[in-house]
């Protein structure tokens, strides 16, 4: 649970940069949650946009693909908003 709350508590605090952004007309950000926290979120999700009217676009990616399709989203220009990181990765 601890876990969900400060993933939770990381993705409240990059909304408070995205909302800096140009584009704040944009309702949609796209939140790339690896392995089993892609359900895990998803409650906090839903009340996160019934509370703020911004959707939040989910893609859960195994943990097994989550290094290459970074690579792969980095190195075409096509990262999402928000994305989940394993602490090793940091």
């Amino acid at each position: 649970m601890k876990k969900v709350l400060f993933i939770f508590a990381v993705f409240l605090c990059l909304l408070k940069f995205i909302g800096c952004h140009r584009e704040s007309a944009r309702r949609e950000i796209v939140f790339w949650a690896f392995g089993a926290e892609g359900e895990n979120v998803k409650p906090l999700i839903r009340e996160f946009s019934d509370s703020t009217g911004v959707k939040v676009k989910l893609q859960t990616i195994p943990w097994t693909a989550a290094h290459e399709k970074l690579l792969t989203a980095y190195a075409a220009g096509a990262m999402p908003d928000i994305c989940q990181l394993g602490n090793t990765w940091i």
